[in-house]
């Protein structure tokens, strides 16, 4: 005779069917589920929570939910320490806030875009080096003409 596996489905049903009877017995006795307690626990703390925040924290937490924070009124002191604190960082990085990476960066990119354009301004206007005298032209060292200052005009800017 071969064994045969019992369905895991018709297991998992009857399992099921086993607790939900368990928990009517339960109820019509007047008990509690573990699943009923944890429920009243966690209200009763989130009450207490609630009753010993401030007025001044009341409203910061709700300006900052109003702004897009997680935290809620009766959330534990670590979770909503761990909300405030991503809240804070969303804030700060992307730039709507004081400090922040993004900031550090606009500035930087806005003084590398200035000393772009003052180079683009200033392509081959003054003197580069050059003759050193006018030997080629054959003066005897008078002013040359490759030292004086000439106007730039729109045509050297290469505007048109």
């Amino acid at each position: 005779m071969a064994y045969s596996k019992p369905n895991p489905i018709k297991q998992l049903q009857s399992q099921d069917q086993y607790r939900q009877d368990f928990e009517a017995d339960l109820m019509e006795a007047g008990g509690e589920t573990p699943l009923m307690k944890t429920k009243k626990t966690r209200a009763t703390r989130r009450k207490d929570r609630v009753d010993r925040m401030t007025d001044s924290e009341k409203k910061n937490m709700k300006e900052r939910v109003a702004d897009g924070s997680n935290e809620f009124e009766g959330g534990s002191d670590v979770g909503n320490f761990l909300r405030r604190n991503s809240y804070n960082f969303r804030k700060n990085s992307t730039g709507q806030g004081s400090g922040g990476l993004t900031d550090y960066l606009k500035q930087a990119q806005a003084k590398q875009d200035q000393k772009d354009k003052e180079e683009e301004e200033n392509y081959g206007g003054g003197n580069k080096g050059g003759s050193a005298g006018g030997s080629a032209s054959g003066s005897s060292g008078s002013e040359s003409t490759n030292t004086k200052s000439q106007p730039i005009t729109a045509e050297d800017k290469g505007v048109k």
